[in-house]
């Protein structure tokens, strides 16, 4: 096809165990993946949950209510604050740091779950899972490397100081290569005072006292800072820069879009893992991340491309100075046009009723409303069914 990715790796064995056996230490880790994930998580999810879905029966269903973004804070944590995420990956100690998930996932849960809600942590899966994603993770060194980088600068530098990890463009053009971090591909070297520029899709690390700062959803690490369980070894997501394979002059597209790089990875392959299948609510809530993303990238385009939907044609403000009516000006405002090919937009909903009043128009109205049901127990049913 033309869009060539390079398959994910299998993961390691203990992960593989996890997510595929039968055993209930596996079950309970599968039952409780996303927990185990946030705590190994090197950035925070920000969003807002519709609790409502999660307190039914049947199955589960991952929803959420407005912008999602993905969130980074100082390496150190400030005076009196839990450390968690990154700051975690910063302790010497081993058993430090399982305390510190222990801790996080108590903190992320009171209030939700009830005082039992820790009772899923299995120290030996812990120290498993910590001793994998050290050893396997490329950020983890890179987040390591910042850290040293701050450090060794003088105390009264050290406030200010950043360190951007930054993606840098492929040289081979035909193909999507994986970046690598020794090849400095990806670069936590990029130290500097706080008001340098910097490019908007950078990942910014302080050493302490920085606000949570939002990463950009076109930075390749996006996606794998966040699903360390999904991608144990980093593997990049989707950036600007991925072409489609082959020579594609003619075509519409010339690189791989977010759709086309969420579709390759959700469809399996018999020849490559697919071990982000087994994850479990985590997949759920990687394919909603995926979503949010092209939703709000889609929208972004939109809002900036105004001029392009002939935004003059939609009468708004022209209309109201027309009137000569007293209303303020300042509480018109500036409408964003949504066009029919955005979905669920007042236009798209427009557009398939007109539709639907034109088959009505061509073959007149319908004469019959008809619905079918059917009993799941019917012995004529049962017997098909059982030939298959």
């Amino acid at each position: 096809g033309k869009i060539e990715l390079p398959p994910l790796q299998q993961p390691p064995d203990v992960l593989h165990e996890l997510l595929t056996s039968n055993t209930p230490t596996s079950k309970k880790f599968r039952s409780h993946i996303r927990q185990y994930n946030a705590a190994f998580a090197f950035t925070s999810l920000g969003v807002s949950l519709d609790e409502s879905l999660f307190q039914g029966t049947g199955a589960y269903a991952f929803r959420i209510h407005g912008q999602l973004a993905h969130r980074t804070g100082s390496l150190l944590p400030a005076a009196g604050q839990p450390i968690r995420y990154a700051q975690i990956y910063i302790i010497d100690s081993s058993e430090e740091r399982v305390e510190a998930r222990r801790q996080g996932n108590l903190n992320a849960q009171r209030g939700r779950r009830p005082a039992n809600a820790n009772d899923f942590v299995d120290a030996d899966v812990w120290r498993e899972l910590e001793t994998m994603i050290e050893e396997n993770h490329r950020f983890f060194g890179v987040y390591k490397q910042a850290y040293q980088i701050m450090r060794e600068k003088p105390v009264e530098e050290q406030r200010d100081l950043q360190v951007h990890l930054r993606f840098k463009k492929h040289t081979d053009r035909r193909r999507y290569n994986l970046p690598n971090v020794a090849e400095g591909e990806i670069a936590a070297i990029i130290p500097g005072p706080g008001n340098i520029a910097h490019d908007s899709r950078d990942i910014v690390l302080r050493l302490n006292d920085g606000p949570l700062s939002r990463i950009s959803d076109r930075h390749p690490a996006y996606h794998p800072l966040h699903y360390v369980l999904l991608f144990p070894y980093g593997e990049m997501g989707w950036h600007e820069e991925i072409p489609l394979a082959g020579e594609n002059e003619a075509g519409r597209y010339k690189k791989v879009t977010r759709l086309m790089f969420m579709q390759h990875r959700l469809h399996t392959r018999f020849d490559q893992p697919a071990s982000i299948f087994y994850a479990c609510k985590l997949f759920h809530q990687y394919i909603v991340d995926g979503w949010a993303c092209i939703e709000q990238s889609d929208l972004m385009f939109l809002r900036t491309h105004q001029n392009q939907l002939r935004r003059e044609s939609y009468r708004g403000l022209a209309d109201a100075l027309n009137a000569n009516d007293e209303r303020d000006t300042a509480d018109i405002g500036q409408p964003i046009i949504l066009p029919s090919s955005f979905i669920n937009s007042p236009c798209c909903m427009m557009q398939l009723f007109q539709d639907a009043m034109s088959i009505c128009r061509y073959y007149l109205h319908p004469d019959l409303f008809i619905t079918m049901t059917l009993l799941k127990k019917l012995d004529l049913l049962i017997v098909l069914l059982s030939t298959f």
